[in-house]
């Protein structure tokens, strides 16, 4: 049985970013690719290899770009990739980054992985296809190796320039751009996707390097790396194909048992051998698809009427889940936290009080948002983190006070007040409620009279313990 393997949609946003960057029109993009566009709203899911390559074709035609997959290697950034291009980044030295990025690359893709070698007085770094018998993609190999080779220029103090470098696709009428990229001889047509360097280069520091760092995130991306889905599990390729159809209607039992090669009896016997079955696994997809196109505000209803998940009009209808489920990612996260909520009197929580290293990754990775629910990157709510979420709010209040106010704005009439009213209570607990005032009441926002009265009412003396955070939240 073939296996469907995936990709985070992280490794689709460099691209996505360049394509829309160049006016190329997000519906357009996903409807060629047969994609559900409510799969781009969760950072965490991941879609089929089989539909991430054909990705760089579609943008060489959309863009008119013949070196494409150069050019977004030219972008990349530590941001691009979250906790996996940010635990290179920390790394101590090339050597110990590269071999993180060997490690780690699954929570990229399943579709393909990286391997270092090392001899006495030559080293090289491989690009290798799950799938060795697929032709290779011009862009898909130029990206590969160009984005090493940018991380590591990067990264390094000294210029770093490989030996040689090797692709598996011919050679194209213009080489141009590579030659001058690499700085290196380039062999087109080859059985590999590699380049050679100088070993020396392993040793080198990296100027971002942050040991103490890179070994607590090592931690959590062990845990990422664990929770992944099994590719050789059924459960996961049905999934897989559940997301891939549902924009078409095409999630039957029979068509999902065809696409796997296998008779529908089969489908079922081997779906019950893992505990679940075809009904149960579409219920969760469009569960998760729902809350997907309910919690990504900037997608319309009309976009979201494209698919086959029911979004409402108004806030009265009914959406079309389980009502024992959650509508929304914000209840979910809601409901995780008032399972066991602390009192005003706790002064612990569950949780270990973290550490400074700890604090720093945290803020380095959580981007404070008034709609978050302190669930994204750390998977659970964790008073540690809303504690670092509120502190981060704050401080944006007092340091950017018209963006603070325009996001308040963003949140509908109904919800604004429960969402600021942890950050009042908060900013009365640091002592700092009028500081947040004067600030808000220096901008010219509509909304900036009405939150400072709402701050300066809560003003107190600071908490000594400062870990305290607010049952409301």
């Amino acid at each position: 049985m073939t296996q469907e393997l995936t990709s985070s949609v992280r490794a689709a946003g460099p691209i996505l970013q360049v394509l829309a960057e160049g006016g190329v029109d997000f519906g357009q993009v996903v409807a060629r690719l047969g994609v559900d566009p409510a799969v781009f709203a969760d950072q965490d899911a991941r879609i089929p290899v089989s539909k991430l390559v054909p990705l760089w074709d579609l943008a060489e035609e959309l863009l008119d770009d013949p070196f494409v997959g150069l050019h977004v290697a030219q972008r990349v950034s530590r941001e691009t990739f979250d906790i996996f291009s940010y635990i290179a980044t920390a790394s101590a030295n090339l050597g110990e980054a590269l071999a993180r990025i060997e490690r780690y690359f699954r929570l990229i893709t399943d579709g393909g992985n990286y391997e270092i070698r090392r001899e006495s007085d030559d080293a090289s770094w491989a690009f290798r296809a799950v799938d060795r018998d697929s032709p290779p993609n011009r862009h898909d190999g130029e990206y590969a190796m160009a984005t090493s080779v940018a991380y590591s220029r990067q990264w390094l103090e000294t210029h770093f320039r490989p030996r040689e470098v090797f692709f598996r696709h011919a050679k194209p009428a213009d080489t141009s751009e590579l030659e001058a990229f690499f700085e290196a001889p380039i062999r087109f047509g080859t059985n590999q996707c590699a380049f050679r360097f100088d070993p020396a280069f392993l040793r080198a520091p990296l100027r971002t390097a942050d040991p103490k760092l890179g070994g607590f995130l090592e931690r959590y991306a062990e845990e990422a790396l664990a929770a992944l889905p099994d590719p050789g599990r059924l459960a996961g390729q049905v999934r897989a194909l559940l997301i891939q159809g549902l924009p078409n209607g095409e999630t039957s039992l029979p068509l999902i048992a065809k696409r796997l090669a296998v008779s529908d009896r089969s489908l079922q016997r081997q779906l019950q051998d893992e505990g679940t079955n075809h009904k149960k696994l579409l219920d969760e997809v469009r569960r998760e698809l729902a809350t997907r196109y309910l919690t990504k505000r900037d997608l319309s209803v009309s976009e979201s009427r494209q698919s086959s998940i029911y979004i409402p009009e108004s806030p009265h209808e009914a959406v079309d889940v389980a009502p024992t489920e959650t509508t929304t990612a914000d209840q979910k996260a809601k409901d995780m936290w008032e399972d066991s909520p602390p009192t005003l009197a706790t002064t612990r929580s569950a949780q270990p009080r973290l550490t400074a290293i700890e604090r720093r990754a945290a803020n380095r990775f959580y981007r404070p948002d008034l709609r978050s629910t302190v669930v994204g990157f750390y998977g659970r709510v964790d008073p540690d983190l809303q504690q670092l979420d509120l502190d981060g709010q704050l401080d944006r209040a007092k340091l950017d006070p018209r963006g603070f106010l325009r996001q308040v704005n963003e949140i509908a009439e109904p919800e604004r007040r429960s969402r600021v009213a942890p950050l009042v209570v908060r900013a009365g607990r640091r002592g700092d409620a009028r500081a947040v005032a004067r600030r808000l009441r220096a901008t010219s926002h509509p909304l900036a009279s009405t939150l400072a009265a709402e701050f300066d009412q809560k003003q107190s003396k600071p908490v000594s313990n400062a870990r305290i955070v607010p049952a409301s939240y």
